[in-house]
């Protein structure tokens, strides 16, 4: 269950004893994977927080069915526990160890469409991400079964091979095996890894040791991540570890990017719009029922843990709710409908239901002190009897006393009689005599615009009432809903208002200002939890009664002429209050038109809603034909991947903006670029249900820019953006903790080939090598340089033994292409290639590793071209890696 959801589940469980025990269930074997939890074991992070935390790897059983048992209290799994959840089991997830799952394809070489695929053979265990990838491209490998084992990989049985790259890529490199990531994020796959999730029935009961185990877990990650080496020696020393040091660190230093790809501040999120996202996959793929995936709507709030509350309580708001097991209230005994006592001693009305919601939400139970009057009332607030009041109007008397919470019922103070009509002004009624309980709020207020000798007196409303009917008084004040009630309880029929404050009064919880300062904000957190959907069913229900309203016919003609004025007034202002509208409307849709604006449905399509007529015509469609279409069908995003999009779509659900530019493919096949600007709109609920944009055309800027970085020849970065983000790539590697590698490659006898072919073969054939290079180098993180004439330079995160592996295969894809060259050595065009394999810890400047990368090639092209060198990574040992021979 969800905190903001209408329960009755505590900020504060009043029932866990002084220590709760907790068996975490891993979906694997200990390894790096699980570091936050025993990064918060080693740290006693769970300990302080009085949790006695298990943790045990895999027992090849159902993990879901294991923590709904209670067998075990926290369970880690994949993406497929959404499936559980909306087949019925009642879990709830607490948060994601890995944002993005890391599991990819091993391939013997590099794809150059997920075409290659058909009819080869794939290892995969019916991986949900393996498979989404199979179904988007449409594509019919012939899939096996996993047997976990890599050998499979490795000796050809498998032509591609489902593995975590975090894991298996390092036993490939441990034993010099070249191969190729597929990537399942590269094409829009979307997935979490690791989803920590608790039964909803021990959250139910134990939700602040939930809360807790939550917040030391995220902690135990942040300090793995920063301080791997020795959360991984603690893992060696306590768990049934499988994997070797070098193999665990390895695995950290790989999983950082997956753990927290947007910082360590936001470790552990889960995304309500990822989760959509997957959810709908689902359905695509059979994997969930249409209505299975119908229901997502509706229960997603029940699937994710809501901690909010718990992040806004103070350690000292947690200590006095875990030590009061009730609040003392006072409230009116005879105040009806707000407070009241009934026939069988029952609290009724209501500020006591309100109330009740509030405590629930504490976690407390109340005992409600009653007061027989308004007099009473103030005397337990200035004895200090009582902790708060149910119910208070804001009178400054009052605030001297009480700290207010947030107001939950308003209404205005009336006059009430049995003869006369409607009066403006309360002086035309100084000849009355007026009712109104002594020591109340309402008397203060009657005493400011009556003289005092027309004011009577009495004990209650009730009282007040009963003066009236008799005909002691000429009329009673008070709250209308108060009076109302009571009218009808005594079946006075022919009251009627005659008069009415300005402004309607707001009632609020009171607390004693000798309490606690924080008691008031604990009671207002309470407040904002319990839903607008409870108050106004506990509103509607104490509202039932027939308000008491009865006009004769002077107060009817009155009423009628001075309504008739009013109406012809509204009126004049109406035309001209529409006139200045139609004006702002006009200049407005100017505007709209020159920004290209467009309104978009917040819905898993962003269908569009409303668009300028210029942007319509701009991409060559009509407004009709682009409304009610996904927005992603009429200008595809190019430069975001598919999690950037869920990230921007779950920011504006947040209420937050975005602004960024984006390159777009239109329906007729053209690509442009946009600066485009999100703004939530919010409905009458506070809830954000559509978004408005405006665009600005930036192609013509964008093409300037690319023509400052590219080289026009062969369309790969140049010389003068390498000098410009060397240094950036390489302190961010540092930075992050990740292998680095910079490569330098030269075309061998190059001038020949001018010489013999002539300049325009020349550049056919760099043109040629730097398709090839594109080809090899293609991942967001790979960046490929035309550094001057036949020389290129790369930057790529590829590093160690994959590295000169994939180095290799490229120098023969060049020696393949068999381009001639006929006077040279092997007649064909070949190239020497110098690279170096930074480590994070690896201190080389920018020039350094150039130089190191220049040498590498140099002894590349001496000892005969058409090979690979090292540049002295690891160990600074050149070796050659190849003999030449292709």
């Amino acid at each position: 269950m969800a905190f903001a959801q209408e329960s009755s589940t505590p900020f504060v469980s009043k029932n866990q004893p002084e220590s709760v025990s907790i068996r975490v269930l891993l979906n694997w074997h200990p390894q790096f994977e699980a570091a936050g939890f025993y990064a918060a074991q080693m740290l006693g992070l769970y300990q302080k927080e009085g949790l006695d935390v298990s943790i045990s790897p895999w027992n090849q059983r159902s993990i879901v069915s294991e923590v709904v048992s209670g067998r075990y209290q926290v369970g880690v799994d994949s993406s497929l526990i959404l499936k559980d959840f909306l087949q019925g089991q009642p879990i709830q997830v607490l948060m994601a160890n890995y944002q993005f799952s890391p599991l990819v394809l091993l391939a013997h070489s590099p794809i150059h469409s997920l075409q290659d695929l058909n009819g080869k053979r794939l290892y995969s265990a019916h991986n949900y991400e393996i498979e989404n990838l199979i179904r988007r491209a449409g594509v019919h490998p012939i899939v096996t079964i996993n047997s976990a084992q890599l050998s499979d990989f490795i000796s050809g049985k498998a032509d591609f091979y489902a593995a975590f790259e975090t894991n298996e890529p390092f036993q490939l490199k441990e034993k010099g095996v070249p191969f190729y990531l597929i990537d399942p994020k590269d094409y829009g796959v979307q997935s979490y890894a690791d989803l920590v999730f608790m039964s909803q029935h021990f959250i139910g009961q134990h939700p602040q040791a939930a809360f807790k185990f939550k917040q030391a877990t995220i902690e135990g990650w942040r300090y793995a991540l920063q301080h791997p080496e020795a959360v991984v020696d603690y893992m060696l020393a306590h768990a049934a570890v499988v994997k070797s040091k070098r193999a665990l660190m390895a695995e950290a230093r790989a999983s950082e990017k997956f753990i927290a790809p947007y910082g360590l501040k936001r470790i552990g999120e889960v995304s309500e719009a990822k989760l959509s996202a997957i959810v709908d996959d689902m359905k695509r793929m059979g994997i969930l029922s249409a209505f299975e995936a119908s229901t997502w709507q509706h229960k997603q709030a029940a699937f994710i843990f809501n901690d909010q509350v718990f992040q806004t309580l103070s350690e000292a708001e947690q200590h006095y709710l875990l030590n009061h097991e009730s609040l003392k209230m006072a409230a009116l005994a005879h105040f009806p409908p707000i407070s009241f006592l009934d026939e069988q001693g029952r609290w009724q009305g209501v500020a006591i239901a309100y109330f009740n919601e509030v405590a629930k939400k504490l976690g407390v139970s109340v005992e409600y002190v009653p007061a027989a009057t308004h007099q009473q009332l103030r005397a337990l607030t200035s004895s200090g009897q009582v902790q708060g009041v149910v119910g208070v109007i804001p009178w400054k008397k009052t605030e001297s006393r009480l700290n207010l919470g947030l107001s939950y019922y308003s209404f205005p103070l009336v006059v009430m009689s049995q003869t006369g009509h409607y009066v403006p002004d309360f002086k035309l009624l100084a000849a009355k005599r007026v009712a109104v309980p002594s020591h109340s709020g309402a008397e203060a207020y009657l005493k400011t615009v009556l003289p005092v000798e027309q004011i009577v007196e009495v004990d209650d409303f009730k009282q007040a009432v009963t003066e009236l009917s008799k005909g002691q008084v000429d009329a009673v004040f008070g709250p209308l809903p108060v009076l109302n009630y009571v009218l009808n309880q005594q079946g006075v029929a022919s009251a009627h208002i005659i008069a009415s404050t300005p402004q309607e009064l707001q009632m609020s919880p009171g607390m004693l200002k000798s309490e606690p300062s924080f008691l008031k904000n604990l009671v207002i957190k309470a407040q904002s939890e319990v839903s607008e959907g409870t108050l106004q069913k506990i509103l509607q229900h104490w509202s039932e009664v027939k308000v008491v309203r009865s006009v004769d016919r002077r107060e009817l003609v009155w009423v009628v002429s001075i309504a008739s004025i009013i109406v012809i007034g509204l009126l004049l202002g109406m035309y001209l209050l529409q006139k200045v509208k139609r004006q702002q409307q006009a200049y407005i849709q100017q505007i709209n038109e020159l920004s290209y604006a467009m309104t978009v449905a917040l819905d898993e399509q962003l269908t569009i809603l409303e668009v300028a007529n210029s942007y319509a015509k701009l991409i060559g469609m009509t407004p009709e034909e682009m409304k009610g279409k996904p927005l992603l069908s009429v200008s595809k995003p190019i430069n975001l991947k598919a999690e950037e999009i869920v990230e921007i779509q779950a920011r504006l659900k947040r209420g937050q903006s975005w602004k960024g530019e984006i390159q777009l493919l239109w329906p007729d096949g053209s690509v442009h670029w946009q600066a485009v600007a999100y703004e939530p709109i919010f409905n009458k609920k506070g809830e954000v249900e559509k978004v408005f944009s405006t665009r600005r055309e930036i192609t013509a800027q964008k093409l300037l820019e690319e023509m400052a970085i590219k080289d026009e020849l062969t369309q790969l970065f140049n010389r003068r953006y390498f000098n410009e983000v060397f240094g950036k790539e390489l302190n961010r590697a540092r930075r992050e903790g990740v292998p680095f590698s910079f490569v330098m490659l030269d075309i061998d006898f190059f001038k020949q080939v001018n010489d013999t072919y002539g300049h325009l073969k020349g550049d056919e054939v760099l043109k040629r090598i730097a398709d090839v290079l594109k080809q090899f180098f293609h991942r967001s993180s790979d960046a490929v340089f035309r550094l001057g004439g036949e020389e290129f330079g790369i930057l790529t995160y590829l590093s160690g033994e994959a590295l000169y592996a994939h180095l290799e295969v490229l120098r023969k894809a060049i020696y393949d292409l068999n381009i001639e060259n006929k006077n040279v050595p092997l007649g064909r065009v070949t190239i020497s290639i110098g690279g170096v394999s930074i480590q994070p810890n690896t201190k080389w400047s920018e020039g350094e590793i150039y130089a190191k990368a220049d040498q590498a090639l140099y002894r590349a092209k001496k000892a005969g071209r058409n090979r690979v060198e090292r540049g002295g990574d690891v160990s600074d040992e050149s070796s050659i890696l190849t003999d030449g021979i292709a």
